[in-house]
């Protein structure tokens, strides 16, 4: 078989594995809930605090901190920043 053969298969098979690999991302993907922005704590008040998670985090990165500023009578929102966007597009 020729050098060529060879590698268009070997192409032809990555692409393969790699669509099988996407496949099954797009499936677990399904199963996890979408992040939600929240609320902890009294809604009316003199102190409040607006937690804003990174790039590759969500709301639920900030879940343990808000809890102990409620608890601590803060007024906590835990804001969901759209991944695809631009931070000026966040401001």
């Amino acid at each position: 078989m020729s050098l060529f053969l060879w590698i268009l298969l070997g192409y032809v098979l990555l692409q393969g594995l790699y669509g099988l690999v996407m496949g099954c991302v797009a499936w677990w993907d399904r199963k996890i809930p979408a992040p939600e922005p929240f609320h902890l704590g009294p809604t009316a008040g003199t102190r409040g605090a607006v937690l804003v998670h990174g790039f590759a985090d969500g709301p639920e990165a900030w879940r343990r901190q808000a809890e102990v500023l409620a608890s601590k009578g803060w007024g906590v929102d835990v804001v969901l920043l759209s991944h695809s966007e631009t931070e000026k597009e966040w401001l």
